[in-house]
């Protein structure tokens, strides 16, 4: 993260456990091709069973079933998760 500076703090720590409060958005890219299974996807995996979910069922319907977002490369697909807290698939 950079401050007004331009210096870059890091942050170590659960990228599936964002700190502070208000809306956090955990941001990865996901594949056009319907598949999840490696990578950043498996962490995500192991903490909510929702944006495999979702992911699987908005490539398998070429739309997404809340927001009809279709399935297209640039699209995003916010998935609920938690209090004020999202997974963002991108394509």
């Amino acid at each position: 993260m950079k401050d007004s500076t331009g210096t870059i703090h890091y942050r170590i720590g659960d990228a599936t456990d964002p700190q502070g409060l208000g809306l956090k958005i955990i941001t990865h890219v996901v594949n056009n091709q319907g598949g999840w299974g490696r990578g950043f996807v498996l962490s995500l995996s192991q903490r909510w069973l929702e944006p495999e979910r979702a992911y699987r069922c908005w490539f398998h319907n070429r739309e997404d079933a809340l927001t009809g977002t279709p399935f297209a490369l640039g699209q995003v697909q916010f998935v609920p998760v938690g209090n004020f807290v999202y997974v963002a698939n991108m394509l």
